[in-house]
């Protein structure tokens, strides 16, 4: 499962883990902030495969990834930079 709002002229920050906890933690954490002025959009993957499918079909920039290595498998997130 996969959480986007695509929306122009902002920074879009990809959460690739598989804890529901650390995607509310996060985004709790900088849900106020903006980049020189402009607001951060996050972007929420569960699974290397949700991931992958995310950055492939996602029409925009993605300006950052908080990658979880240890997912599904012990090298998933590696498996996902590969």
């Amino acid at each position: 499962m996969t959480e986007t709002t695509p929306i122009n002229n902002q920074f879009n920050i990809l959460i690739v883990d598989d804890e529901p906890d650390i995607h509310a933690a996060i985004k709790m954490s900088i849900k106020h902030e903006t980049v020189l002025g402009k607001p951060i959009n996050i972007l929420s993957a569960y699974s290397k495969q949700d991931a992958s499918d995310l950055i492939k079909n996602f029409d925009g920039d993605i300006c950052l990834i908080l990658l979880d290595v240890i997912m599904e498998t012990d090298e998933a997130g590696f498996e996902l930079l590969a």
